[in-house]
Parts: C-alpha cells; structure tokens; sequence
C-alpha cells in the first residue's frame, strides 16, 4: 500500500488481518515500511486464520515510526478477531 498524500499531524496506524487461510494453514505476514525512499521497518510474524496483527504508528510529517507490542514485548496479535465488513 501506498499512501501517496499523507496528511501531516496524523498518526497512520498499520495492521496487517489474516482472513482466511483457504485451507493452506499458518502464513507468514511480511512488513516494510518506507519513508523517502528509506526502509525505516521491516518485520515478519506467523499468523493463523483469523488474525490480526497490530504493526505499528508512523507519524506524519516527522516518519517516526511506533511499534506496537503486547504485555510481553512481542508483536501485538489479536487471536479469532471479526473479519472486516464489506467495504471498510
């Protein structure tokens, strides 16, 4: 995804859903995040059907970029989360 015209004073959250596996089970979700052409993040999880995965905060103008955790300082997957609906 690209986001061509951010908008600045904002804070862009990233996450990544594993919908449906189609039977293939277990995906590994890949992410890059790029800013002016600079890799500022790059992470891999394992996900199951029906996962979310809270990736991170990039504020805009500045590029910093927020991890998001969870109580055990590993990435933030959210188990048997609700598909989103059509067209959101």
């Amino acid at each position: 995804m690209n986001h061509c015209e951010p908008e600045s004073g904002k804070k862009y959250k990233i996450g990544v859903v594993y919908f449906n596996d189609h039977e293939f089970g277990e995906s590994t979700a890949c992410i890059n995040i790029w800013i002016w052409q600079n890799l500022v993040f790059n992470e891999c999880v394992k996900l199951i059907e029906c996962d979310f995965w809270e990736v991170a905060y990039v504020e805009w103008p500045s590029g910093a970029v927020d991890k998001i955790y969870n109580k055990e300082g590993k990435p933030k997957i959210i188990n048997n989360c609700n598909p989103p609906e059509p067209g959101t």
